[in-house]
């Protein structure tokens, strides 16, 4: 009934001699040396924007983007902004600025669209001044 089990043993060194360690058994084994992982600058940087580039993408939900999309050009729409966003998105105009004050805090709406995150955190921060001097 005992069916026989295998155990290797961990005080032996592998078999095949690539698996060989660089260490004594027992030891962690040597790690390669920064030189030899190193990236040359020009792929290191586009890897880093792809990166950049799907953490932007995933970051950031549809309806996210979507509010930041129409605070970039809702100027250019005739009539009132109020009635428009209550066109667009549904809500009434003091949630949709609710939902647009939590994005302006998230780090990838700025990676989004910085300009546009920069532009609306002064203007909200100048309000904000505004109203504690008053």
């Amino acid at each position: 009934m005992d069916s026989p089990t295998v155990v290797a043993d961990l005080d032996q060194p592998p078999e095949s001699p690539q698996e060989q360690p660089t260490s004594p058994p027992g030891l962690p084994r040597e790690r390669p040396a920064a030189a030899d992982l190193a990236v040359p600058p020009g792929i290191a940087r586009d890897a880093a924007a792809m990166v950049d580039a799907a953490l932007v993408d995933t970051a950031l939900t549809e309806p996210q983007r979507a509010l930041l999309d129409f605070e970039r050009r809702w100027w250019r729409q005739g009539g009132a902004k109020e009635q428009a966003i209550r066109d667009t998105f549904g809500l009434t105009p003091t949630r949709y600025y609710q939902n647009l004050n939590s994005v302006l805090d998230l780090p990838a709406a700025a990676q989004y669209d910085p300009a546009l995150v920069h532009r609306l955190q002064r203007l909200r921060g100048a309000a904000t001044r505004g109203r504690r001097l008053a």
